[in-house]
């Protein structure tokens, strides 16, 4: 059985719990009241979350790892980006669409699992990152201020 937790964030809002546990197919209508005012309204960032139960596989985390191997591997060994290929290729999509749990989590397994080889090659491998800024003096910023940043 599938099942999860739906919540809703948004500013100045606590988390709310809408379901839980949610299965396939069920079905959710968000309906917000908004008190009469003469002011403009306006709905600021929410953010619908699911929250997969703990024995599932999460996709957003392979999606992560699936899209760093992508940008990382062609430069540092070309010769395995096929191994990348075929971990995007073994998530099964169709078991999603057809709500097919089950299927859906093995190719997940499936995809970690060839995704898991190049973790060595990963590892052994440093980036260094730098920031960088640039403060406009001239715009809008006292000297004195810009000095102080």
């Amino acid at each position: 059985m599938w099942t999860a937790s739906g919540s809703l964030e948004a500013e100045d809002m606590e988390p709310l719990v809408l379901l839980n546990p949610i299965k396939p197919g069920d079905k959710l209508l968000l309906a917000i009241h908004l008190g009469k005012t003469n002011e403009q309204k306006r709905l600021r960032r929410m953010e619908l979350r699911l929250d997969l139960a703990p024995n599932r596989p999460n996709p957003e985390v392979l999606r992560k790892e699936l899209l760093l191997a992508a940008l990382l591997v062609p430069s540092l060994v070309p010769e395995r980006k096929s191994s990348v290929d075929q971990a995007v290729e073994a998530v099964n999509l169709k078991a999603l669409d057809s709500g097919d749990s089950q299927a859906f989590d093995q190719s997940l397994g499936k995809s970690k699992q060839r995704l898991d080889s190049l973790k060595p090659t990963l590892q052994a491998t440093t980036f260094h990152l730098s920031g960088n800024s640039h403060i406009d003096a001239a715009w809008l910023w006292p000297w004195t201020e810009t000095v102080m940043w």
